[in-house]
């Protein structure tokens, strides 16, 4: 029995044992058809749950060690290997990086063997910052050779692009079938709405080296509707400056007329280029050209310009009729000779008096009554400066407020300041010799030298001292032009010394205030006493940089308040005033001056109306109040000492928030100045405001208002007579302009309405009419641009010695950036 009984165990044991072995049997063989698996890709295996694969990409260069940069990943649902050797399949939300390149894809075939690559299904490629979409693209691994389908693609320069098919030609350049650029942002709740405006061509090809595009046979839509047609659009990449069409101009002045320009710009070389901008006047037939030439001289830059025209009214208006044309040329040079020497020279001359405010050039380098034309040479060392100088003017004022002013003028000064010594004293010298010549009148040389001992003290209870010792030394010649011209009281030859002693003394006195003591209150008293000679020498010499005798705020602590030195200040006298100030957390402050001079002797070479004619002067001070970012308050005023009558106010006020901000400027005076020749006095009274209004009140639009508006109109009459214009006391509006812009990234839209009221010679009261339409990377179209002056392009011709690219010059005169067409 109990052999019978353990017959059937015995056989199921048996059975056991060959199930065991031929488990075990398996299991050699998976392993074995496992390692040859990965061994040999012809076989299929499948991962899944997003298995990371690292795989090395061969090279033909070198098959049997690949770069370390030639490592890729994979992440997938799904990763096999395919027939082909060293072939890789993924499936299902598949991420490929490889070097600097980043795909997206429902489905990638990586072909090692051929370096090549397939994605299909939502396909998204990232380089280089560029984000490109497509159905299917086909590429090598390196992404030098590419073709993508319906490819959409933001880029590095915040531009959009789409094209039917894309072909990337051996990593230099992508060509485009059919493609749509802009440069407006699309709106993901909006899929269907078009752009402000987008460029649509037949063909279209970027240079990768210079990141520049070529398009073929393109029209540009506003808003999805054609507006203009162009057999070719060239749009500048990262390289500044390309020979070509720049944007057109349309305008209209009533003045003149209708006017059309066609810039046209030379980038001759590196280091010099060229802009010729003729337009066409369609009113009278009218030629108007411009040019610019600039280069790069490696430590400096040389820049000339010129406008000339043949006016079909040149008759009307006071112009010359015997001479026709009118024209204008400015040029400027700056030149490092080497880190010390510098030389530079400035031309600006013009055929009339009234052509630059007619055609419009009245702003930017010819915003002034006075035209310099100069040559200097200046020298810069740690302790001295040098500068010699020759200037011509020319004064474009009309004959009834043109005076004998000076055409002429040589200068050179050398001024020497040592470093202080162990008691903190340091000395000045100044010197220099000035020639001016005037038409027909009387030419003055003179030769002056200053000797100046300083010292500075701060005690150890915060009492600032400031001390000054100096000599000063004129000499005169003075020559006549003119040998009927014999003013009285003229010295042809004099020779002068004025010594003065100086010393200011300040002790500011803090307090805290609040709970917190984050509010600090500043009390400021300064004392400044001044010794001089009390005599009149000087009063009777000529004075052509003295000019401006009026007492302010900012020159009543000067020792010498004259603007110049044909003018120092006599006697003895003594300054006194007081700053006064709360200064709270987050920059909120008040502050405040006020003070006033006393002069110990009666003689004065101040003329009345300078605040300092009597001995006891008028009151100067200022106010400043910025409570919060929504308003701030600046006022500057002149208080007669006597009268208590303002003889001058300045102020300014500022409200509202950023999007929504109001400001005003107000200036009133009645001061009395001296005729330069004839040295009668005469009052001059004048009052006036200006107002502006910001409002950006939404993201995109902006609207600035602003009027000059006179209260009374500046008028002069001699002082000791009747004589006055008693008409100029009426209200006048002089100027006032409304500018209404929209910006956004890829648009700009700006019109703007000008009235001035100004009138002179030929010059008429005008009004103008700007529209701006700027398409951002291809131009703009304007309306009534102004032909020259100002810039807007920051880009000059870059010098030929590399060494020398850190020498920048921004004064650049070109309004153009863009290469159209």
């Amino acid at each position: 029995m109990l052999y019978k009984n353990m017959l059937p165990y015995s056989k199921n044991k048996e059975l056991s044992i060959l199930r065991i072995l031929f488990y075990i049997l398996m299991t050699f063989i998976i392993v074995g058809i496992s390692h040859k698996a990965i061994a040999n890709p012809s076989i299929k295996t499948t991962q899944t749950a997003n298995t990371t694969v690292n795989t090395t990409a061969n090279t033909k260069e070198n098959p049997q060690k690949p770069a370390p940069s030639s490592t890729g990943t994979i992440h997938a649902d799904h990763v096999q290997y395919g027939k082909t050797k060293g072939s890789i399949i993924a499936t299902g939300n598949v991420k490929l990086i490889y070097q600097n390149v980043e795909l997206d894809a429902d489905r990638v075939v990586w072909d090692k063997a051929n370096n090549k690559i397939e994605a299909h299904g939502n396909v998204m490629l990232i380089k280089d910052n560029n984000i490109m979409k497509s159905k299917n693209i086909h590429m090598s691994v390196d992404f030098q050779h590419a073709i993508m389908d319906a490819m959409t693609a933001k880029l590095e320069n915040n531009s959009y692009i789409t094209a039917k098919k894309t072909t990337r030609v051996a990593g230099k350049s992508i060509e485009f079938d059919s493609p749509v650029y802009t440069l407006c942002r699309p709106d993901p709740k909006k899929t269907t709405q078009c752009p402000i405006w987008r460029l649509r061509a037949s063909s279209g090809m970027q240079d990768q080296t210079d990141k520049s595009y070529s398009f073929y046979n393109p029209r540009i839509e506003l808003f999805g509707v054609p507006v203009v047609y162009f057999p070719y659009i060239y749009v500048d990449g990262e390289i500044q400056r390309e020979t070509g069409f720049l944007t057109p101009s349309l305008g209209s002045t009533s003045s003149i007329g209708q006017y059309v320009t066609l810039p046209f710009y030379w980038d001759i070389s590196n280091d010099k280029d060229f802009t010729v901008l003729p337009s066409k006047y369609i009113t009278n037939s009218q030629f108007f050209t411009q040019a610019v030439y600039r280069q790069h001289l490696g430590n400096g830059l040389f820049t000339l310009s010129g406008s000339i025209t043949k006016p079909a009214n040149y008759k009307k208006g006071g112009l010359d009729e015997t001479n026709p044309w009118r024209w204008d040329i400015n040029g400027s040079l700056k030149y490092n000779i080497n880190d010390k020497w510098r030389m530079g020279a400035n031309l600006m001359l013009v055929s009339d008096d009234t052509f630059l405010t007619v055609y419009g050039l009245n702003s930017g380098v010819y915003s002034t009554i006075f035209l310099p034309s100069k040559i200097y040479m200046e020298r810069l060392d740690e302790h001295s400066y040098l500068k010699t100088q020759l200037t011509y003017f020319r004064d474009i004022r009309n004959e009834y407020t043109r005076t004998d002013s000076a055409y002429l003028l040589g200068k050179t000064n050398y001024i020497i300041k040592t470093e202080p010594d162990k008691n903190d004293v340091y000395y000045t010298i100044d010197t220099g010799y000035t020639m001016v010549k005037r038409r027909d009148k009387i030419s003055t040389y003179r030769l002056h030298a200053s000797l100046n001992l300083n010292k500075s003290v701060i005690s150890s209870w915060g009492t600032r001292l400031d001390g000054n010792i100096s000599l000063t030394g004129i000499g005169y010649h003075e020559g006549l032009e003119d040998i009927n011209y014999n003013p009285q009281d003229t010295k042809l030859d004099t020779l002068l010394f004025t010594p003065t002693a100086s010393l200011k003394v300040s002790h500011p006195l803090v307090r805290p205030l609040g709970e917190k003591n984050d509010i600090v209150e500043i009390l400021e008293p300064i004392v400044n006493l001044k010794l001089g000679l009390n005599h009149s020498i000087g009063s009777d010499n000529p004075n052509e940089d003295s000019q401006s005798q009026e007492l302010d705020n900012t020159n009543i602590f000067r020792d010498n308040r004259f603007s110049g030195i044909d003018r120092i200040e006599n006697g003895t006298r003594v300054d006194y005033g007081f700053n006064w100030g709360f200064f709270f957390p987050n920059g909120r402050y008040l502050q405040s001056f006020i003070g006033q001079s006393y002069r110990f002797n009666k003689i004065s070479k101040y003329s009345a109306g300078s605040g300092l004619d009597n001995r006891r002067s008028d009151y100067v001070g200022s106010l400043e109040i910025v409570p919060s970012d929504y308003l701030s308050l600046r006022y500057q005023y002149r208080i007669d000492s006597k009268s208590l009558l303002f003889h001058r106010s300045e102020g300014s006020i500022s409200v509202g928030p950023s999007f929504l901000r109001l400001s005003a400027d107000y200036i009133k005076y009645d001061i009395v100045q001296s005729d330069p020749v004839t040295n009668e006095l005469y009052r001059q009274l004048s009052e006036s405001v200006k107002g502006s209004l910001d409002i950006h009140v939404f993201d995109h639009w902006r609207s600035y208002t602003t009027a000059d508006f006179t209260i009374n109109p500046t008028t002069s009459y001699l002082i000791g007579t009747q004589q006055a214009d008693q008409t100029a006391y009426k209200n006048k509006l002089t100027k006032i302009t409304e500018t209404i812009s929209y910006n956004d990234e890829c648009f700009d839209l700006s019109l703007g309405i000008t009235r001035t009221y100004y009138s002179d010679r030929d010059i008429k009261p005008e009004t103008s009419i700007l529209v701006l339409i700027q398409l951002k990377s291809l131009g703009s179209i304007n309306f009534n641009r102004v032909l020259a002056g100002g810039t807007n392009d920051n880009s000059e011709p870059e010098p030929d010695n590399d060494d020398n690219n850190n020498s920048n010059n921004n004064d650049s005169i070109f309004p153009f950036t863009d290469t159209f067409f």
